[in-house]
């Protein structure tokens, strides 16, 4: 007699349930096999009492930031559980079935379904998931230009900077209002955020400079013009370029028109208006500058006109005038009281018309 399988199959079952014994029987040699065989049944039940219960016990995990959303592992792989759903709850308190990303501390829930052949033990399961932020490598820096009382370093996004040994930072990399002549010491390290703790600092040397120099003592003189029908630029600004310690002058005009429309560009104007004109400076390294920024008044006065020709009579009736039309003239029968753009009288009482 030789067991051949559980229900047709050759493995012996595991899972709690019923299952026909599958035995393949030879008779013995003078002996002849019954018409009935016999057909065991095999019964598998589920353990009693604590042997058949999971009561599972989760651990706090933590893990350091990635970038990548990470899950929680310490319910997987779990003796009599077929599967299981998480839950996250962060700090805002707001649930989700996805694995958390940023850094922080999350509160795991777990609900398992145990397999058929185990049952779970009442109760909650949860645990706690903490993300903690990663480190950041420390930055790469120099010094970028020192004036009498400022040193610049390198600009690094995300970075932050301190001149006084890392008690004070700030997200500039300039430092203004220092002493001249003197050296200093500025520490760079990436900032803490959301995700990374701060980085190594990196200091870097440098020294302000003993040339302070006032650039900027004398207003720029107003200038006055008069229409000409092309752009008129301030005629001025060398006096700016020229100076020592200046790099380079741009020049915005800003203004109104006589139209009443407002005016601002870097080309010289065209029309008629009254105009501040901005100076923007840049100084050449080891200068200051008193100010940044300067400002002229800049005049467009409209341009007289002169009369070609006289006016000469077209036709004429006793109750109408027309002259001969003058390109961008204006005509008046009143002694210059009132002004009309047609060169057309009309509604006259003449005893005969005038001469030519």
């Amino acid at each position: 007699m030789t067991i051949t399988g559980y229900d047709g199959i050759a493995t012996p079952p595991v899972t709690v349930g019923d299952y026909e014994v599958n035995i393949d029987f030879v008779a013995a040699e003078g002996y002849k096999l019954p018409e009935t065989l016999p057909a065991p049944v095999l019964h598998i039940t589920r353990a009693s009492g604590e042997a058949g219960t999971v009561r599972p016990v989760l651990k706090d995990e933590t893990v350091t930031y990635t970038g990548d959303p990470q899950r929680y592992h310490g319910a997987d792989g779990i003796e009599g559980i077929s599967s299981v759903a998480l839950t996250y709850t962060g700090a805002d308190g707001v649930e989700s079935t996805t694995a958390p990303t940023n850094a922080g501390v999350y509160h795991v829930t777990a609900i398992f379904s145990p397999d058929a052949n185990h049952t779970l033990a009442p109760g909650g399961y949860s645990a706690t998931l903490t993300i903690r932020k990663a480190g950041q490598d420390t930055p790469m820096a120099v010094l970028e230009s020192s004036s009498s009382h400022s040193l610049t370093v390198s600009a690094i996004p995300g970075a932050e900077y301190s001149i006084d040994g890392g008690t004070a930072w700030q997200t500039s990399n300039t430092f203004s209002g220092l002493e001249a002549d003197k050296n200093y010491t500025i520490l760079v390290r990436m900032a803490e955020d959301e995700n990374h703790t701060a980085s190594g600092s990196r200091p870097v040397s440098g020294r302000t400079t003993d040339t302070p120099v006032d650039i900027l003592d004398t207003d720029m003189p107003a200038y006055s013009t008069v229409y000409n029908g092309n752009r008129q630029p301030y005629p001025y600004t060398s006096l700016l370029t020229e100076m020592e310690g200046i790099r380079s002058v741009s020049i915005m005009y800003v203004g109104t028109l006589v139209s009443g429309k407002p005016y601002e560009t870097s080309e010289a104007p065209v029309d008629t208006g009254t105009y501040k004109v901005r100076f923007y400076l840049v100084a050449e390294d080891g200068y200051d500058l008193t100010a940044e920024q300067v400002y002229a008044d800049m005049t467009i006065s409209k341009a007289p006109q002169t009369m070609p020709a006289a006016p000469t009579i077209a036709r004429c009736t006793t109750t109408t005038i027309a002259l001969n039309p003058v390109p961008g003239a204006e005509y008046s029968m009143d002694g210059g009281e009132t002004w009309q753009d047609s060169p057309k009288f009309t509604g006259l009482t003449l005893s005969m018309p005038p001469t030519a």
